[in-house]
């Protein structure tokens, strides 16, 4: 799947928060912030595929 670039602002604190929790992960910045991107949306997007099909 392509990759969409997307700018954010956010305040130091959080950034830096993010920036330990994906390291804890073993992940990069993106890859924590697309997972918490995903993990909140993935049951909106089952019931708005689970719709289309029916």
């Amino acid at each position: 799947m392509a990759k969409t670039q997307l700018n954010v602002r956010l305040d130091e604190d959080t950034v830096e928060a993010a920036r330990q929790a994906a390291g804890n992960r073993h992940m990069s910045l993106q890859e924590y912030i697309e997972h918490l991107v995903k993990s909140d949306t993935d049951p909106l997007r089952k019931r708005s595929s689970r719709r289309r099909r029916t």
